[in-house]
């Protein structure tokens, strides 16, 4: 077995596990996802002895919180979940809880806000703009094939890549459906890869291979054009390339004032080059999701990986 990457937190001897409350489902349209995620979180806390409460729901609102918690994992995704409004609750609620703040997560669930804040730092990523007009034309700037997807949107919902010309406004007015901004970017050709952080350390390259040339809900999910193959270590990018995409990463979680934990996703250009084309502060957790599927690869199991997250956040106080 590896050695960890970082120091990964234990509780220490006698101390008795405080009491975690997981949030799951939420109001987005990845309710059902969240709903996976919650549940191999409590799972894995409860056959470690930690008291665990799974707080259900809908609303775009905080549910109640039982007054013993000491610590809450929110196991949400996209909208209330990953654009900072639980967060501000949380806070505001003087609750600890494991993940970045309101004003982080609100900058990364903007997939353009991203990038232009990650460009700015020298970090590369696609070209590409926002549309928010179903009339608009193809951008003249931007050549075939492209990818247009929703600028605010998880799960590669919306998501479409566009070879002619007459697959434009079938694209966009898909991309449109989920929140009124189109990201269009140039399609990068390349391998596909993901990065995970936990505490700003790059964990393990996870090589992704879909069946298709992107990566799709139906791909991550549904498996109607067949399943997704996933690789760690990878099988088609070098050391090289993986320690590049790693310090990336890294530097990317700095960039952004992560906490906690992040996903990178990369894909490599023309030049073999890794672009980032964008990132989750909340991605999926169980124990096969590629997040905790890198740490499994760097020594650290599915429940070490929950406990380090929720003792980092009660460390926080």
């Amino acid at each position: 077995m590896p050695s960890p990457p970082f120091a990964v937190r234990t509780l220490s001897g006698g101390q008795a596990a405080p009491v975690v409350a997981v949030l799951m489902g939420g109001p987005s349209r990845e309710h059902d996802i969240s709903l996976k995620t919650g549940a191999a979180i409590a799972a894995a806390l409860r056959e470690s002895g930690w008291p665990v409460h799974e707080l259900v729901f809908r609303e775009a609102a905080l549910p109640a919180i039982p007054a013993d918690t000491q610590v809450v994992f929110p196991a949400l995704h996209g909208q209330f979940g990953e654009d900072g409004e639980v967060q501000a609750l949380l806070a505001a609620a003087s609750l600890p809880y494991v993940g970045s703040g309101p004003a982080a997560s609100a900058r990364m669930i903007d997939k353009q806000a991203t990038k232009d804040w990650l460009a700015a730092r020298d970090i590369p990523v696609p070209r590409g703009c926002i549309i928010t007009d179903r009339d608009a034309p193809m951008p003249t700037d931007l050549a075939l094939p492209l990818i247009v997807k929703p600028n605010r949107e998880g799960s590669t919902d919306g998501l479409n890549l566009v070879r002619l010309e007459s697959q434009w406004r079938g694209a966009l007015d898909d991309a449109l459906t989920f929140g009124g901004q189109a990201l269009v970017e140039e399609f990068l050709a390349g391998v596909e890869a993901t990065v995970g952080l936990v505490d700003g350390h790059a964990l393990p390259v996870v090589e992704i291979r879909p069946p298709g040339s992107i990566y799709t809900r139906d791909a991550k999910y549904v498996y109607k054009d067949g399943k997704t193959e996933y690789f760690c270590p990878p099988e088609r990018l070098s050391a090289e390339t993986q320690a590049t995409m790693r310090e990336q990463a890294e530097a990317a979680f700095r960039a952004l004032d992560a906490r906690d934990l992040l996903r990178v996703d990369f894909r490599l250009d023309a030049a073999g080059l890794p672009r980032v084309l964008e990132v989750n502060n909340l991605p999926g957790f169980t124990g096969t999701s590629l997040l905790p599927k890198a740490a499994a690869a760097a020594g650290i199991t599915f429940a070490a990986l929950c406990h380090h997250l929720l003792l980092s956040a009660l460390a926080r106080g």
